[in-house]
């Protein structure tokens, strides 16, 4: 079995969630927009792919 990572992201859900089955289990995924500064002081949003 694989080793797992968890993490937590606020952000702004982009599209509708997709409902895929793998195996005997459903996986969703989506895009989360996620918005920082950088160094410079201006805003940049990036975009995190999301499966769970």
């Amino acid at each position: 079995m694989g080793s797992s990572i968890n993490i937590q992201v606020t952000g702004y859900v982009g599209s509708e969630p997709q409902i895929k089955d793998v195996g005997e289990q459903k996986v969703a995924s989506f895009s989360l927009a996620v918005n920082r500064m950088t160094r410079n002081g201006t805003q940049q949003t990036l975009w995190v792919r999301v499966n769970c």
